[in-house]
């Protein structure tokens, strides 16, 4: 819970990537003599479409769960500039969450501690009633099959949500929404291999209706909670991105 995220907005943001193809990924885990890791990913010579220019992202991957961070609402999400350290000032009823990567049904209170928020960013909320939206990064792994459905489950009307996979925008509702059990389905290119994943959630009125959460399914009629110990919060190496001209 005490993982923070960035103050802005992340790579790709609000866009479906729909007319390429999905993120190529390579993973760096062959050691070499001098202490470093190697690895290979592959990309067409020409970015397609042409007017895209290749970039590589480099992170560390840690095992067990996700990254989140807490932000007001002052611009409506639009740039999601301000972050904060605690949620649970004011009502806790309306600012418990349901835990995101657990197999678990127990609701928390997300930084709860220490008081007050000793964090990257400082402050919290101010009021019982004050809005607020969530968003989780890192890495999830793909496991069964490469044809997977994903459902967010919101017990509140007035609560918008969006979901990217593999920097894909499979879930887009944060304008209206249409129900509160969303589903979306998405076809990876591998089984057990490492995908982006992050969900934004805005809580925009108050409500004692806490419980959301995003679960996964191989046949879109059971879903289950995705376990933690198939999501990974992630690390920027410094210097990334890193601009790359592929040559023939």
């Amino acid at each position: 819970a005490n993982q923070q995220g960035t103050n802005g907005l992340p790579p790709m943001y609000g866009s479906t990537v729909g007319s390429v193809s999905g993120t190529l990924h390579g993973v760096f885990n062959t050691a070499t003599n001098d202490g470093r890791f190697a690895g290979y990913y592959q990309v067409p010579a020409t970015p397609d479409p042409g007017s895209l220019v290749h970039y590589l992202y480099g992170s560390l991957a840690h095992l067990g769960g996700v990254t989140a961070t807490y932000y007001t609402t002052a611009d409506g999400g639009a740039s999601l500039s301000a972050p904060i350290d605690q949620l649970n000032d004011g009502t806790d009823a309306t600012k418990h969450l349901n835990l995101l990567g657990t197999n678990g049904a127990a609701l928390t209170t997300p930084d709860a501690a220490p008081t007050p928020a000793t964090g990257l960013w400082g402050g919290q909320l101010t009021a019982a009633d004050q809005e607020y939206i969530v968003r989780w990064t890192g890495l999830y792994q793909n496991a069964a099959q490469t044809a997977k459905y994903f459902k967010w489950d919101s017990a509140v009307a007035t609560d918008r949500v969006k979901v990217w996979v593999d920097n894909r925008l499979v879930i887009d509702q944060w304008s209206s929404l249409d129900q509160t059990s969303l589903t979306a389905a998405y076809t990876f290119d591998a089984v057990d291999a490492l995908y982006d994943v992050q969900v934004e959630w805005w809580r925009s009125t108050s409500s004692a209706s806490a419980a959301v959460d995003l679960q996964e399914s191989t046949d879109n009629t059971v879903f289950t909670d995705i376990p933690s110990d198939r999501l990974f919060y992630i690390e920027d190496i410094s210097g990334s991105p890193y601009a790359v001209t592929v040559a023939s």
